[in-house]
């Protein structure tokens, strides 16, 4: 354990999540290998806003949650790699090379889920409570507080007018 914390110091990785073991191998996807989590299911799109709200539809990516599990993977495997027989740095670099490939697919896919539940989000405002993308970008980008509440207050909002 302390081995592998000087490793992600070493490296500069920051892991601040409570890290589960390594999942098994899924099989081989030729299309999505870097990924070990299923990804999420969303609701059907005539579902309420506040099922998805609850469902998770528009949390916070899993992804880079995922990404941190990586770093914390890549410490334990040069820590294993330098314990068995015959290390060199070679060896340290191919384990490097692998997880940020990994690591660097999960950030794309991360940024364009993130993207996605953001913009989902507002279409579902849209065509649950009306209104137009100006005035749900300006309120959406302006709010602060939880996405129920956000809903919430977009609501009431509109019915007030």
């Amino acid at each position: 354990m302390k081995e592998v914390k000087e490793v992600l110091d070493r490296l500069g990785y920051k892991v601040s999540i409570k890290v589960p073991t390594k999942p098994q191998h899924r099989g081989n996807n030729k299309f999505y290998w870097w990924r070990r989590y299923p990804s999420h299911k969303s609701l059907h799109k005539n579902d309420s806003i506040e099922n998805k709200i609850k469902n998770g539809d528009f949390d916070y990516s899993p992804y880079w949650d995922q990404i941190q599990y990586e770093y914390y993977w890549l410490a334990e495997a040069i820590v294993k790699a330098k314990q068995e027989k015959g290390w060199c740095v070679e060896k340290e670099r191919e384990v490097r090379t692998t997880y940020n490939k990994r690591i660097s697919k999960l950030g794309d896919d991360a940024l364009k889920d993130e993207f996605e539940r953001f913009e989902s989000f507002k279409k579902e405002l849209k065509s649950s409570y009306g209104g137009n993308k100006e005035k749900i970008d300006e309120f959406v980008n302006t709010f602060e507080g939880s996405l129920d509440e956000c809903a919430t207050y977009y609501k009431l909002s509109k019915k007030l007018k």
